[in-house]
């Protein structure tokens, strides 16, 4: 069982967030997963993807993000272990996550971000099974994913860990660092 706290998995699309939160839901049956785009959902269903071509999008993903801070402090409020993934991208989008940083310091609850990451190379690899699987990503050329790239931002108020998710053992590097 996971004590009360928080996980954070940052990082570009591609780059394993659901897959590591679903792991470690494996392990720890007790910890909840909450993800931007289900927040996302509950906001503006609209099922076509989205990469923040205009001001209307970027809207919807500012309170998407907001609303998922909101729910880890509800979460973890009533004793529950929370992972939440999104990638944090843009300064924006940070802002409840840095709320909730600073008021689970004071109230003393842990929180554990990681950046996952993968060479160039794998996400292309991931791409194309997405394309083949027939996914609806907004992340479906390597084109895109470098846009994407191009803007994030990393998480610099709190500390961070870098996890290089092809590498076969990323998983126990991150059980590791939660131990």
């Amino acid at each position: 069982m996971l004590p009360r706290s928080v996980i954070v998995l940052s990082g570009q699309p591609l780059t394993g967030k659901d897959v590591l939160a679903s792991k470690l839901r494996d392990v720890f049956p007790n910890l909840e997963h909450i993800d931007v785009d289900q927040m996302r959902e509950i906001i503006d269903s609209n099922p076509d993807g989205h990469i923040l071509e205009n001001e209307e999008e970027r809207t919807v993903m500012v309170a998407s993000y907001a609303l998922l801070a909101r729910q880890a402090i509800v979460r973890v409020r009533a004793d529950a272990p929370v992972v939440i993934t999104g990638t944090f991208s843009r300064e924006e989008f940070k802002v409840g996550l840095r709320l909730l940083f600073e008021y689970l310091g004071r109230v003393e609850i842990p929180f554990k971000v990681f950046r996952l990451d993968a060479p160039d190379e794998i996400i292309e690899q991931r791409i194309e099974k997405r394309r083949r699987e027939g996914s609806l990503s907004p992340i479906n050329t390597m084109k895109r994913y470098l846009i994407s790239k191009g803007n994030f931002k990393i998480i610099d108020f709190a500390p961070v860990t870098n996890i290089d998710t092809s590498k076969e053992d990323y998983f126990e590097q991150v059980l590791g660092e939660l131990n």
